[in-house]
């Protein structure tokens, strides 16, 4: 059983913790949990702790913190993605998967092909996203969440940061032999199920930008960034 508490923290190590309520009452009500079961939480910064239930009152589950692990389960060097604005059940899957992929950031962008635009994204659905993040890193057993970006447009996206970057715009009709060594950080691209637009295209290659193409047949949005995450570069 895994919990996230933000609050939780090294200091907590050897004292009691109460989880929040929404927590407390999915332990004890929905999993039926007792006294003295295990329990994993995480703050979605760094590490996880063990833990066992020491109270289970009617309201409220208070742990004895018995231990921190420096454990993250994240990738050996960041991996961000940047995908369109979508329908939500879209951007709810792409959300999900790239969590449980250990993904670092999700830029979600308009683009000239895409279903939806900025104002699409409102603080609803921004906290609907978060939910979904950490339910996945959850059940991924992730201790570090992905940072879910605020929707902009491409040319606004942080260009100055990826400078020493591998910047790989997935595009099935385009492929270059650019790469780097030792990259700080891997970006990945993938477009609209409408194609990327022309002037899209030339601002990636302005950028620098390295294109692939990920299968011989075409894929679509959601499936694209589970493939793209999957890659090796």
């Amino acid at each position: 059983m895994r919990f996230y508490e933000p609050d939780i923290s090294a200091t907590s190590v050897g004292s009691t913790y109460t989880l929040n309520p929404e927590n407390s009452h999915h332990l004890s009500h929905v999993l039926r949990a007792k006294i003295e079961d295990e329990v994993t939480v995480f703050n979605g910064k760094s590490g996880e702790f063990k833990a066992t239930i020491s109270t289970i009152d009617k309201k409220s589950v208070s742990l004895k913190v018995l231990s921190f692990s420096t454990i993250n389960r994240t990738r050996p060097r960041p991996v961000d993605l940047v995908f369109p604005l979508s329908a939500n059940t879209k951007m709810s899957f792409i959300i999900q998967k790239a969590t449980e992929l250990a993904v670092s950031n999700l830029y979600p962008i308009q683009t000239e092909f895409g279903q939806k635009q900025l104002h699409s994204h409102n603080k609803q659905s921004r906290l609907r996203y978060q939910k979904i993040i950490i339910a996945a890193a959850m059940q991924s057993g992730l201790n570090v969440l992905p940072c879910c970006h605020t929707p902009c447009q491409v040319q606004d996206l942080p260009w100055s940061i990826w400078a020493q970057s591998t910047k790989v715009v997935c595009h099935p009709s385009s492929q270059s032999t650019n790469s780097h060594d030792h990259p700080d950080r891997v970006i990945w691209f993938v477009g609209p199920e409408g194609g990327w637009s022309d002037a899209e295209i030339t601002f990636f290659e302005e950028k620098k930008c390295d294109f692939r193409i990920l299968a011989p047949t075409l894929l679509r949005m959601e499936t694209a960034c589970v493939a793209a995450l999957s890659q090796q570069v």
